[in-house]
């Protein structure tokens, strides 16, 4: 059984499931409130999760960050191999042609992957 459905409720839940996958029936609100909801979002990861609000909170920036291979990913990753190269944990520069595969994200949407930095 899937670690969302919950066996009390399991059977209405797998129904809505499948209409969803069906493309029939209306959707939740709670389909779609967690988006916007982070009160009800940190409320659950409290119950279910015993997750603190700061670390619902974390994950919740995080997983609203979007996808992308930028500037931004590109500088992370460039700060991160100098912090690493600066430490002595490796003698490295990251190539991004090694480390990257763009064309799944170019598929869906080429104005969310940048040409990369030479290796830093």
């Amino acid at each position: 059984m899937p670690l969302d459905v919950d066996p009390s409720v399991g059977s209405p839940v797998r129904k809505a499931r499948k209409r969803r996958r069906a493309g029939c029936g209306r959707r939740s609100k709670a389909a779609t409130s967690p988006k916007k909801d982070f009160a009800s979002v940190a409320a659950y990861a409290k119950a279910k999760l015993d997750l603190s609000e700061k670390a619902t909170r974390e994950q919740w920036d995080t997983n609203t960050r979007p996808l992308a291979l930028d500037k931004i990913y590109y500088d992370d990753f460039c700060s991160l191999s100098r912090w690493a190269q600066a430490e002595k944990m490796t003698e490295q520069k990251i190539d991004f042609n090694q480390l990257t595969w763009p064309d799944g994200l170019k598929a869906i949407n080429p104005k969310l992957v940048d040409a990369p930095p030479p290796p830093c």
